[in-house]
């Protein structure tokens, strides 16, 4: 969708087909009236090179949920997914 090598894993209230969607829709939520404190907001999770055998689609999602309901963010829309670095070709999860 947004480069080459980037995955999304899942998206909540969000049409990933292109960027333009992608913003689009958080603009619209986001004007909507919804006491929304943040437009958006991004985290990104990297690990050691000897953890890749760990670093599976289903693991990050899992975590990336439970990073989420830790941080409070629960009932909005959202995108989980992730992207390979060209510079340490180690997957770096968001």
């Amino acid at each position: 969708m947004l480069n080459d090598g980037y995955e999304i894993f899942n998206a909540e209230g969000v049409l990933v087909e292109d960027a333009a969607t992608v913003i689009r829709d958080f603009a619209v939520q986001y004007s909507g009236g919804a006491k929304i404190k943040q437009l958006v907001g991004h985290a990104a999770v990297s690990f050691s090179p000897e953890d890749s055998g760990k670093m599976t689609n289903d693991f990050m999602l899992k975590l990336a949920h439970r990073c989420m309901r830790e941080m409070g963010i629960r009932n909005t829309q959202y995108i989980v997914g992730g992207i390979t670095t060209p510079i340490t070709k180690f997957p770096y999860r968001l």
